[in-house]
């Protein structure tokens, strides 16, 4: 299929970038602002600072209440959020079109103008403990956070993005200022819009709001060592022993990065895949597992996911590797057939969606330097053969992986030794 280009990119002196999306068919527009910095550019003292920062902006401006920014859009009908990764910020809104500056206006307000008030700092500060407290009791967000300090111990990229309760504790208004002053530069944001939208009016509309960003650009991060390992956790409490399996996976710009995502989908994606029909249908082993990839801009991940009782953790371990060595040995055609058809579908139909288009383009600006199209992404997936899938998996094999296991008992669990016997073969 051959794809109209419907994006466009405009650089300004300051080397902010702007990009659109044009949604004729719709009345909404989805506004975002990606700034690429995340828990990849703290230190272990700072450790959550990027997390704390994007909380604390909305929590008031020179002109506005945190009360103020909530009422305002909700009385355009507004939706606005933001999140933080390990390398990026994101701030983002969704309105309709004819709201459109009002909702740029308040983000460039917050982004430009927050005054971090030490008593609003204090409460916020409080919240996020509170919710470091949640994911330690949620066990999979918990051995999550064990897979990856494990996975890349002692590096930033290994450190939770919400940071530890002695770091929180220990962030200042003055680290706050100090971080945005240093991250949040021009030529490390990109602004997006996707949507009714008119290209030129958004570039004006960002020349007219965000006038007082820092020019610049951050210092590089630090560059993430995939280690592997071992870790078990005993909590006496969960039912279920929490099971990852994880390997090095690939990079954003690894010719191979489509070729590890299909054949992630075959083995752990769905209720049709390998690991589902295997561990659960047959063996009725667990409720869930799932295998997946991560990448960022120098390293990834690939893991697979599952929650069992303590005694079936070993048979769990052994079925799962088995599974993969099947995988690198034979996939059937009409496997691949299946996966590309899913693959292409999920692509179609998130094009129908304004945010999913508006993240997209200001992710492939970030990462790329380019917006991808839609005719690109499907050709390079429909080049990827079965032999490509094999031999992703086989290098897979020959890595050192990393296990976490987070249980009521996990005594019995096969030692990283034993693990490594049964992965060499």
């Amino acid at each position: 299929m051959t794809e109209k280009t419907t994006t466009q990119i405009t650089i300004l002196k300051n080397g902010l970038r702007i990009t659109t999306d044009y949604m004729p068919e719709v009345e909404s527009v989805s506004f975002a602002v990606w700034v690429n910095t995340g828990s990849r550019d703290e230190n272990k003292q700072n450790n959550g600072i990027a997390h704390f920062l994007e909380h604390m902006a909305f929590k008031g401006t020179k002109t506005r209440t945190y009360k103020d920014i909530a009422e305002e859009f909700d009385n355009i009908g507004g939706h606005y959020n933001a999140f933080t990764s390990e390398e990026e910020t994101v701030y983002h809104a969704k309105t309709l079109k004819n709201t459109l500056e009002k909702s740029i206006e308040i983000i460039a307000d917050i982004l430009q103008n927050s005054i971090f008030d030490q008593e609003e700092m204090e409460k916020e500060r409080q919240v996020i403990l509170q919710e470091l407290a949640m994911y330690e009791d949620m066990p999979r967000e918990h051995v999550s956070e064990l897979f990856q300090k494990t996975a890349f111990p002692n590096q930033a990229y290994g450190r939770g993005v919400g940071g530890t309760t002695k770091s929180v504790k220990a962030l200042t208004r003055e680290n706050l200022i100090n971080y945005i002053t240093k991250q949040y530069k021009t030529q490390n944001i990109v602004i997006s819009a996707a949507g009714k939208i008119d290209h030129n009016n958004l570039v004006n509309l960002v020349k007219k709001h965000f006038n007082k960003l820092n020019t610049g650009i951050k210092n590089p991060v630090e560059t993430a060592i995939y280690k592997g390992g071992d870790i078990r956790k005993q909590k006496t409490q969960l039912e279920q022993t929490q099971v990852i399996l994880g390997f090095e996976g690939l990079n954003y710009t690894d010719p191979n990065y489509y070729t590890l995502k299909l054949m992630s989908s075959i083995l752990g994606q769905g209720m049709s895949s390998r690991l589902f029909q295997e561990i659960r249908e047959k063996r009725g082993l667990a409720y869930t597992i799932t295998s997946g990839c991560h990448s960022t801009i120098d390293t990834g991940i690939f893991e697979i996911y599952a929650a069992t009782s303590a005694e079936k953790v070993n048979e769990l371990l052994d079925a799962t590797t088995n599974e993969m060595y099947k995988l690198a040995e034979k996939i059937k055609p009409q496997e691949l057939e299946k996966i590309l058809v899913q693959a292409k579908s999920s692509l179609l139909m998130a094009r129908e969606n304004t945010t999913y288009r508006s993240n997209k383009i200001a992710e492939d600006l970030l990462i790329h330097n380019r917006i991808k199209t839609l005719d690109e992404i499907l050709e390079k997936i429909q080049a990827v053969t079965i032999k490509d899938m094999q031999n992703i998996m086989q290098k897979i094999l020959t890595t050192k992986p990393t296990l976490a296991c987070l249980g009521n008992d996990i005594s019995k669990i096969y030692s990283y030794e034993e693990l490594l016997k049964k992965l060499i073969k």
